[in-house]
């Protein structure tokens, strides 16, 4: 959470960062960005292939952040309506099928992990982007729906729920621009 400017408070017992070479090389600056998170008491790891990486992470962070931004639901909410459950799964999809069709090689089962870890939250737990959503603050509509939508239609890949999201938030996002 940004807790005031240049000070960033970490809530989550989630500790883990992944790092790595676009190019899929080992690096010095690789090693000392690892050393740096470990010594800050992170759990720090080297990716085989931080495309993958990024991807897994992005299959669970833009679909927990874009529902739990509409419904302004808590996890434990979430979990407890099957339909809105639901629709974690399919955005989930929606970004599997989106790495996919960029040339990711994902595991089979890369959305439902995303979905299993979701299902293993806190009931209270909330996304960053839900409670930027709540406070009227910037938050990252583009990066995570806007970019499952124009990737998908790039790639011939239908992203309803990710679309839906996007339009829906998209409001929210120009009061926040202004500062309203």
């Amino acid at each position: 959470m940004i807790e005031s400017p240049g000070v960033i408070r970490q809530e989550s017992p989630f500790r883990s960062i992944v790092v790595g070479e676009l190019d899929h090389q080992r690096s010095d600056r690789v090693e000392r960005l690892i050393q740096a998170w470990q010594d800050c008491g992170a759990q720090a790891t080297q990716a085989e292939d931080i495309h993958v990486a990024l991807w897994n992470k992005f299959i669970f962070i833009a679909s927990f952040g874009g529902v739990g931004s509409l419904t302004r639901a808590k996890a434990g909410e979430i979990q407890a309506v099957p339909e809105t459950q639901a629709l974690i799964v399919e955005a989930s999809r929606e970004v599997e099928a989106v790495a996919r069709a960029e040339g990711v090689q994902l595991a089979a089962d890369a959305a439902a992990r995303a979905v299993e870890f979701f299902d293993s939250l806190g009931p209270t737990t909330t996304s960053s982007m839900q409670r930027d959503v709540a406070a009227g603050a910037m938050f990252e509509l583009e990066a995570f729906s806007g970019t499952i939508v124009r990737r998908g239609q790039k790639n011939g890949v239908p992203t309803p729920v990710h679309r839906t999201i996007y339009a829906l938030l998209l409001p929210a996002m120009k009061r926040a621009m202004k500062g309203e």
